[in-house]
């Protein structure tokens, strides 16, 4: 969510971020009645039955893990995408997308709010 010189410059910063994004998505998950004013206050959705569809179909949609195997297929889907396009080379590899996640910076963060991955998340 930031570049590597601002999570080395502020690495307590950048884990309260990440706890924050985490407690979020539990809220979010387990917590319908009271995410309903949010949909309200951000979203400018009045009625109850559309904040009840919404929260329906996004609760538990999203996880603060990034588990490594998912986030290198979502890269790699990007690749080929770019590759029909003629924006990224046939012959040229995916670099290594997890030097791109300060994993044990996430790990850490999330054992500190205890955090429950999604259940469709869990697979590594």
């Amino acid at each position: 969510w930031t570049m590597r010189p601002f999570v080395e410059k502020h690495p307590e910063a950048t884990k309260a971020f990440i706890k924050a994004i985490a407690e979020a998505i539990m809220y979010i998950r387990t917590n319908k009645e009271g995410t309903m004013p949010i949909f309200k206050t951000y979203l400018g959705i009045d009625d109850p039955e559309e904040q009840s569809l919404l929260w329906d179909s996004i609760h538990d949609g999203y996880d603060a893990t990034l588990p490594p195997k998912l986030f290198k297929e979502i890269f790699e889907a990007r690749r080929r995408e770019m590759i029909s396009m003629g924006q990224w080379p046939k012959d040229k590899p995916l670099p290594d997308v997890e030097t791109f996640v300060a994993r044990k910076m996430l790990s850490e963060a999330l054992d500190e709010v205890h955090y429950v991955p999604a259940k469709a998340a869990v697979t590594n």
